[in-house]
């Protein structure tokens, strides 16, 4: 343990020394504006890759559509397996690493402590945002709504899970993105929707039946195009399997996700 913790210390301290030589300040802000400054900014980008992740095939059909399959979401089962303990620590620790360092342009000293508070009061939202039983709770206790609309977590993330073709996009659902403080981007990009008080549908749009094998989903976007691409010779066509919007369908396909019949 006690080797463990002097490797971590020295990473740190590491980090903290190229920082401070590397990083500029810019300009001297208050702490809160620099932190809250650095988490619009540095969530730009993420709105992005997760909105481009909806939007075109080959992104959403290999890493993003798995996420959207249930129709009924507990925690541990619907974030990203790399953010699960104990390999939660080695995304956290680089993580509050960057957006401490990210600070540092508006601020002196690098606020790491402020991220991880803040990144604690996310936390608190996040749990209802993949969570079906306690969709309610945003609603029932306000200081929990007003994280999640804050962070972009709770019922307001819960809704771009939402099955109901109202919230699709390209046969994606494009809804609350969820980046930046108070739905920033959603807003400023157009994809901000209000949550109902009552619990939507989820799933992928339209609610179609999906195999239940756990192995088939998880490998069905990989089948899916390899299948597409062995049985449509047009090279167009080719090229729009692998780079074409979400919702393009070449001639020959099939979605070994969804029962044919569903």
């Amino acid at each position: 343990f006690s080797q463990g913790y002097d490797a971590a210390k020295n990473i740190v301290t590491y980090a903290h020394q190229l920082t401070n030589t590397y990083v500029p300040t810019l300009i001297e802000l208050p702490s809160f504006i620099s932190v809250l400054l650095i988490y619009s900014i540095i969530n730009f980008p993420h709105y992005w890759v997760h909105r481009l992740a909806h939007e075109y095939r080959l992104p959403w059909l290999l890493l993003h559509r798995p996420h959207h399959y249930p129709n009924v979401m507990i925690e541990p089962v619907s974030t990203n397996v790399v953010v699960a303990f104990p390999f939660g620590f080695l995304v956290m620790f680089p993580y509050v690493l960057f957006f401490g360092a990210a600070t540092k342009l508006f601020s002196a000293e690098p606020l790491y402590l402020e991220i991880i508070i803040l990144n604690i009061i996310t936390n608190i939202g996040a749990v209802s945002a993949h969570h079906s039983a306690l969709y309610y709770l945003g609603f029932k206790y306000r200081v929990i709504g007003l994280i999640g609309y804050l962070t972009g977590t709770a019922q307001y993330h819960y809704l771009h899970h939402a099955s109901h073709p109202v919230y699709a996009n390209h046969n994606t659902n494009l809804t609350n993105i969820g980046s930046g403080p108070c739905m920033l981007w959603d807003r400023v990009f157009g994809t901000y929707v209000k949550p109902p008080v009552s619990r939507p549908r989820i799933g992928l749009t339209g609610d179609p039946s999906l195999h239940l094998n756990p192995l088939r989903l998880l490998m069905a976007g990989m089948v899916q195009l390899i299948y597409e691409w062995k049985n449509n010779r047009d090279w167009a066509t080719r090229m729009k399997i692998l780079f074409g919007k979400s919702d393009y369908t070449p001639p020959v396909s099939k979605d070994f996700a969804i029962h044919e019949s569903g």
